[in-house]
């Protein structure tokens, strides 16, 4: 009688598209995070870059509320800072998809700088309600209509995904329910 050896199967790590936090995608040069760091580097020079990648973030001055600034930092995180460079809010924006890191951070850069109406109104407003918070998300809700997401848009991809796979668990019950 002979015994068969145990098999050992490799798993693929998380991080090998399924997860892209900074945790999991630690290390890995994947070909589009090295180019989006690339370009990254190259849109914002050297000492923007180094700014972005300090403890303080890249501070950008916002043009609609005099004495706010977005710090956006590497990790992919925009806050709230007064004229003082007191952090009071965080403005959450999630990309949607496989986005590189370095191309996330370009963007909210790039909407700070560019179109910030368009960064507000997209993104969620998290803080305890000082006086600038107040006035920030009264600002948001005073954006034009074309500013603000449409109820009519898509839903995103993620959400999508999440639906579709409620649905296959609810028709998996309904068959094994029917069958017993």
């Amino acid at each position: 009688m002979s015994r068969e050896e145990p098999r050992v199967v490799a798993q693929p790590p998380v991080s090998a598209g399924n997860c892209l936090c900074p945790m999991c995608t630690y290390g890995l040069q994947r070909p589009k995070e090295v180019r989006a760091e690339k370009l990254l580097q190259q849109m914002l020079g050297p000492e923007e870059y180094a700014q972005l990648h300090s403890l303080n973030g890249l501070r950008v001055p916002s043009r609609l509320i005099p004495g706010v600034s977005y710090v956006i930092q590497a990790v992919g995180r925009c806050m709230l800072a007064d004229k003082d460079g007191n952090l009071f809010g965080h403005l959450c924006l999630v990309p949607v998809g496989d986005v590189p890191l370095a191309d996330h951070v370009l963007g909210m850069v790039l909407l700070a700088r560019n179109d910030e109406e368009k960064l507000l109104a997209n993104g969620n407003v998290f803080g305890p309600p000082t006086e600038l918070l107040i006035r920030i998300r009264q600002l948001r809700e005073k954006l034009p209509a074309t500013a603000r997401p449409r109820a009519g848009r898509p839903v995103s991809a993620s959400l999508r995904l999440a639906v579709a796979s409620i649905g296959q668990w609810l028709r998996r019950i309904g068959r094994r329910l029917r069958r017993d």
